[in-house]
Order: structure tokens, then C-alpha cells, then sequence
């Protein structure tokens, strides 16, 4: 839906008690591994004609490029399912990620 806005289904209480967990867990991972979980923050999926995600988990280097939105590209990124998410929507997604060199692109 390039060019789109698109609506966001707006997560429910559940939704964004599991965002905090999974960010919670990768926190405890923050120094080892120099990395840094972030939720509902703008990902630049494709430069080349400006498209953005919103993912509800990233996890990124400690070194990335602190900005409004993310240009570099994250460890992992975890979606949570929605109850109006369908497979296809959910797929494109995982493909974004998968294209811009996301090695982890995870729907839970």
C-alpha cells in the first residue's frame, strides 16, 4: 500500500502488557550484547520510496542512529498479533523487515 496511510488496529491492554515483556526480556540483555529494545517507534523499511513501519518491538545495536525514525536496520523485530491482523498483512510485514537485511522478524 505504498503512498497509503494506513490504519493501525490499536492494541488492547494484553497487547501492550506483551510489548512490555518482550522488551523487558531483551533488557536484561542491554550491556552483554550492547543492544536496545524499543517499542512503537518509526522504521524506514524502504528508502528508496520513503516507506515506513511502526513496529511494536524493535531490538537495535546500542549504536544506532538515534533520530524520529530508525534508518538502521534491527537485530529483531516482534508483532504482536492483533486480533484484525491476517496472515497477508502480517506476511508483508515479515517480507519489509525480511528485505531491509532484518535477520529476526518475529509475529507472536
Amino acid at each position: 500500500m505504498d503512498g497509503v496511510l494506513v490504519q493501525r488496529h490499536l492494541g488492547t491492554f494484553k497487547h501492550g502488557d506483551l510489548q512490555t515483556i518482550v522488551v523487558t526480556f531483551f533488557s536484561h540483555y542491554r550491556k552483554s550484547h550492547s543492544i536496545r529494545g524499543v517499542t512503537d517507534v518509526r522504521l524506514l523499511v524502504d528508502a528508496a520510496t520513503g516507506r515506513h513501519r511502526v513496529p511494536d518491538v524493535m531490538v537495535l545495536k546500542a549504536s544506532f542512529k538515534r533520530s524520529d525514525v530508525i534508518t538502521d536496520v534491527p537485530v529483531v523485530i516482534v508483532e504482536v498479533k492483533s486480533r484484525d491482523d491476517t496472515m497477508d498483512d502480517l506476511l508483508e510485514r515479515c517480507f519489509d523487515y525480511e528485505k531491509m537485511g532484518v535477520r529476526y522478524p518475529l509475529v507472536r
